[in-house]
């Protein structure tokens, strides 16, 4: 019923062993989630907002909520439609090498509504280490298909994230706008861009935070539709947590 999943990567930024721990809603019964191992640990999964059953017998097992996740999506075609490339003194582009310090940098100073920024284990420091690593990661051609970045006056003033392929749904994997240069379009107009230029099967997905409600209202005033929510939960211990 319950997979207990090592995650390389998270360990490394976390510096403790991380998990995702996976259930097969279907054929679960009632049983207790598995306990790592290890002395001190991270876990993480996701539960269908509807699932109150499962997420019960979670947060009885030391598990707290970190989040709601919140899935949208559109038609692509509708989105190059809706929202024209007419931001002034903006160049929108496909990233290049010579980006990755500005958009790194801009990483680890954009984001505050993640769930990693939400858990009280976790340091902002941490976190915010964790989403410049996550960005590092495409300029080191490991996670991403595509990043389009939107530069004001040549210097870089937001990024997207993007996964994707031919068959497949285009999906916004991150987001992230200067604070100076919030209002001015660029999250959409990038959005456009990448529909219009990234190759995909005809959608769009992407997912937020039902605490970020700039990014709902930026989805929501773009057309997109909910599809599909899960609630987060994360637990570690022992030494912080008893599970």
């Amino acid at each position: 019923m319950f997979s207990l999943n090592y995650d390389a990567w998270l360990s490394h930024q976390l510096e403790r062993p991380a998990y995702n721990l996976k259930c097969n809603i279907s054929d679960w019964c009632g049983e207790v989630p598995p306990k790592p191992k290890d002395q001190d640990y991270f876990v993480s999964t996701k539960v269908p907002v509807n699932h109150l059953d499962l997420v019960a017998v979670l947060t009885d097992h030391s598990f707290h909520m970190a989040d709601t996740n919140l899935q949208f999506t559109k038609d692509a075609e509708q989105l190059i439609q809706a929202h024209p490339l007419n931001v002034p003194q903006t160049t929108l582009r496909f990233a290049k090498p010579e980006d990755r310090v500005d958009v790194t940098n801009l990483a680890a100073t954009a984001f505050s509504q993640d769930r990693f920024h939400k858990d009280q284990y976790i340091s902002n420091q941490q976190a915010d280490r964790l989403k410049h690593a996550w960005t590092d990661n495409f300029f080191n051609g490991k996670r991403g298909n595509w990043m389009v970045v939107s530069l004001v006056n040549d210097a870089v003033a937001g990024f997207l994230q993007l996964l994707g392929g031919d068959r497949s749904p285009l999906t916004i994997d991150l987001v992230a706008v200067a604070r100076q240069f919030h209002g001015l379009g660029l999250a959409r107009s990038m959005i456009s861009f990448a529909a219009e230029n990234c190759k995909h099967n005809g959608k769009v997905i992407v997912g937020t935070q039902l605490a970020n409600t700039s990014s709902l209202r930026l989805y929501e005033g773009m057309g997109f539709h909910l599809t599909h929510s899960d609630h987060v939960l994360h637990a570690h211990g022992p030494d912080i947590l008893e599970f």
